[in-house]
């Protein structure tokens, strides 16, 4: 099966279970916000989601009440590249209908940190072993390989999915990022 195939059958099963959503998103957060993952970081590049996937608002807070920095994307126009920027008063939307960080927010800089970062990565599916499938605009592994490429510290890259995204393999090919942890209603699997 080809990418846009696969693409095309996870949206299928997506659209037939939209009720399960709100329930599993909030499972899903409560999880991580239990997980020594979520407890030994500082700082969190989550993001906005669309209907077809994992609401992390109730996570989101917590980080910021927990006294976290919260950054969320902002796509850089006409590229496949995006940006991470501080959660504070979303007053954009972009090209896809998201809402994006007022363009003032402070930027997430990518050099050494010796905190533990979070990167929660939305995906159209993913495979057991770490292996995730977008929406074909590149933007995640874009983003990922740049993080990697300036060896930006200790970052551990979150898959965020319903269980039904996950699969035991995609077609997925040598530029496609991988994902250190997958986390869905049913737990966290360690993927490497």
């Amino acid at each position: 099966m080809t990418k846009g195939e696969f693409r095309k059958q996870v949206k299928n099963l997506l659209n037939s279970s939209k009720e399960l959503f709100p329930q599993a998103s909030e499972k899903i957060c409560n999880q991580l916000i239990a997980s020594d993952l979520y407890k030994n970081s500082s700082t969190i590049l989550s993001y906005m989601a669309l209907d077809d996937e994992v609401n992390l608002s109730i996570l989101m807070e917590q980080a910021l009440k927990d006294g976290k920095k919260v950054y969320i994307p902002r796509i850089i126009p006409d590229s496949s590249q995006m940006d991470f920027y501080e959660k504070t008063a979303l007053s954009d939307v972009n090209i896809y209908g998201i809402q994006e960080p007022e363009k003032n927010a402070g930027k997430f800089e990518i050099k050494k940190y010796d905190d533990e970062i979070l990167i929660l990565t939305p995906g159209r599916a993913f495979s057991k072993n770490g292996g995730r499938l977008g929406r074909g605009k590149g933007y995640y592994d874009t983003y990922l390989a740049r993080l990697k490429e300036k060896n930006a510290g200790n970052l551990k890259v979150i898959g965020i999915a319903f269980d039904l995204q996950v699969f035991n393999e995609l077609p997925l090919e040598k530029h496609d990022e991988k994902m250190d942890y997958l986390v869905t209603e049913k737990g966290i699997t360690w993927c490497i």
